[in-house]
């Protein structure tokens, strides 16, 4: 526990933002106000609770708000804590605070993505933790197909076959990016530069159609995020009905390489990274993470929030139909 301690209090020093408050202007839009109250232990430090085991590891659970950092940063923070707590002087990495540069995104794909994940009512989801084998990645992958396209297209086809009710109708894959590398900031910023983006087909072509084509349908949309950001048009001609309904829109995101992987506060680097939540899920989304280290099986471990109860056991079937 003061391992942990030590390390957040040297942490904060050089993230001295994430020691503010959260505060809201008359646009709803989020802010840091560096206060220079400071942070309890119990209380405050990036909301951390340490749960022990009596093999010796532990449980960090991190909660955040993106107007403070995005996954990336907040993965970035915490590898931090690890380093200052098993002595290194300073952070591998600098961390480097300056919101001007996510100016480069138009405010309106910002608005565009808050509408997008704000706009429904929650709906009440089966949540499963699911391991998507390599083997069958591997049956869906080309040679220039990522690991995240192929589970996407799995997830987003499984999904259609058991929700879709008109095959005429349009369904969304709303995918989040970090869009760091479209935005021009430096190495170490830990702001929020995570946007969403959309591919579009009808449902019956990702219900019915070649996989392969699924995974193309995701590579498009994929190669034209630059100019979308550019634009500010990261929905389309989507209209908000399409966007609102159950049957739509699948949210899909990756944690496999946002960085909680390499967190080690001094026993070694993460064992398991996952994510829960504690309420209702805004819309139907998935989760798609690294499998726990030791697994006979590897692949991805995916929490999948994305159907309704009544679809879940046929949701699963076409999984394991794949």
């Amino acid at each position: 526990m003061e391992t942990i301690r030590r390390g957040l209090s040297q942490a904060l020093v050089h993230y001295y933002p994430l020691a503010g408050r959260l505060a809201g202007d008359d646009y709803d839009d989020v802010h840091i106000d560096c206060t220079g109250e400071g942070v309890t232990f119990v209380a405050a430090s990036a909301n951390c609770t340490v749960t022990a085991f009596t093999c010796g590891g532990f449980v960090v659970g991190v909660t955040w708000n993106h107007g403070a950092a995005d996954g990336f940063g907040i993965a970035q923070f915490l590898q931090a804590v690890g380093e200052l707590a098993r002595g290194l002087p300073t952070p591998s990495v600098m961390p480097v605070r300056c919101d001007e540069w996510t100016q480069a995104v138009p405010p309106s794909s910002v608005m565009a993505s808050k509408r997008f994940m704000f706009g429904v009512k929650p709906t009440k989801l089966a949540l499963h933790s699911i391991t998507i084998p390599s083997r069958m990645i591997n049956g869906i992958r080309g040679p220039s197909c990522t690991v995240f396209e192929a589970v996407a297209a799995a997830l987003w086809r499984c999904r259609t076959r058991v929700v879709m009710s008109d095959p005429d109708a349009p369904t969304v894959l709303a995918i989040t990016v970090n869009s760091r590398k479209y935005m021009g900031v430096k190495d170490g910023y830990y702001g929020n530069c995570a946007t969403v983006h959309m591919a579009v087909a009808r449902s019956g072509e990702v219900a019915d159609g070649d996989i392969v084509d699924v995974v193309r349908t995701i590579r498009r949309a994929k190669e034209e995020i630059p100019e979308r950001l550019k634009k500010g048009d990261v929905i389309g001609e989507l209209s908000k009905e399409q966007l609102a309904g159950y049957e739509s829109v699948l949210l899909v995101t990756c944690w496999r390489n946002i960085g909680f992987e390499a967190v080690d506060f001094g026993g070694g680097k993460t064992a398991r990274v996952m994510t829960t939540y504690e309420q209702s899920l805004v819309r139907p989304m998935c989760v798609v993470c690294l499998p726990c280290q030791g697994e006979e099986e590897d692949g991805a471990r995916v929490l999948s929030g994305c159907v309704m109860a009544q679809h879940a056991d046929a949701f699963l079937r076409e999984l394991a139909r794949l």
